[in-house]
């Protein structure tokens, strides 16, 4: 829960887990060659006691709150493995989590989207990125509509001897 969000007090959530049940899931993938690889995919499942978060009296902090829920998602993945003109990946994804009452868990985007480019140098590498989020929701009721979100990454590693490299990230630019 701390991945998905920095703000989350985990002493308020004893149980970091929960239960999918009737999962279903159909997956594909094509590669050709070393060259590049696509994938995709459905996902159903339901989960009794799901984590969500929720922003309480206090300001900035998040505690975590259970629910049922139905999750179902789209996905589908690109990648162009390292070539002559670098590497690239990219994601997206159509994902629906919905209570009980029909509408979408709080800071949960229904459309998620990624973009990867890296070129290696000969002692440097380069990264370019960028992540899209959209469609959600900042309480239960869905009356507060949050805005959507683009994330550009920048970054490279240089490389000093195999076993030493230093490496720079700058994100949210």
């Amino acid at each position: 829960l701390l991945k998905i969000n920095p703000y989350f007090v985990p002493a308020t959530d004893d149980n970091f887990y929960y239960r999918e049940n009737h999962r279903i899931t159909a997956a594909f993938k094509f590669e050709y060659y070393k060259w590049y690889k696509i994938s995709g995919g459905i996902t159903y499942y339901q989960a009794d006691a799901y984590p969500y978060f929720y922003e309480p009296v206090v300001k900035g902090n998040f505690e975590a709150i259970r629910d049922e829920v139905d999750h179902f998602s789209i996905f589908g993945e690109w990648w162009m493995y390292p070539g002559p003109a670098g590497e690239v990946n990219a994601s997206v994804a159509y994902t629906r989590v919905t209570l009980p009452n029909g509408n979408l868990v709080p800071y949960h985007p229904e459309f998620e989207g990624r973009l990867n480019y890296s070129y290696a140098f000969p002692k440097f590498t380069l990264r370019l990125g960028g992540k899209f989020h959209a469609n959600s929701y900042a309480d239960a009721a869905n009356t507060v509509k949050l805005d959507p979100v683009i994330d550009l990454s920048f970054g490279g590693i240089y490389s000093f001897t195999p076993a030493f490299q230093v490496t720079l990230d700058l994100e949210n630019l």
